[in-house]
C-alpha cells in the first residue's frame, strides 16, 4: 500500500469542509472531494490517500473560484506525518 498526507490552508475562515471547493485525484482513482477532508484547525483540512500501488501524481483543484483577497495551499508529504505538519 502507499499513502500519502494532503494538507489544505486557506486565508480565510471556512466552517466546513463542503463550503471548501477544493479537491484531489490520484490518476485511475475516484476524485476525492472536500467532504473527505477532516477538519483540524479553523483553516485547514487533511486527507490521507491510500492506493494499492505506488502514488506517483496527484492532482489538486478547485471547482469554485476563490474569494478576493483569499489564498489556498496545499501540502502533500509521505509517511511519517501528522496532522500539524504542513
Amino acid at each position: 500500500w502507499s499513502r500519502l498526507g494532503v494538507s489544505v490552508r486557506v486565508s480565510t475562515n471556512h466552517r466546513d469542509a463542503t463550503a471548501m471547493s477544493f479537491h484531489c485525484i490520484v490518476p485511475g482513482h475516484p476524485p476525492v472531494s472536500a467532504n473527505a477532508f477532516k477538519q483540524v484547525a479553523s483553516n485547514r483540512w487533511i486527507v490521507t490517500l491510500e492506493c494499492q500501488e505506488a502514488i506517483n501524481e496527484v492532482v489538486a483543484f478547485v471547482t469554485e473560484p476563490l474569494e478576493p483577497s483569499t489564498a489556498l495551499g496545499c501540502h502533500i508529504a509521505s509517511p511519517p506525518f501528522e496532522e500539524s505538519s504542513g
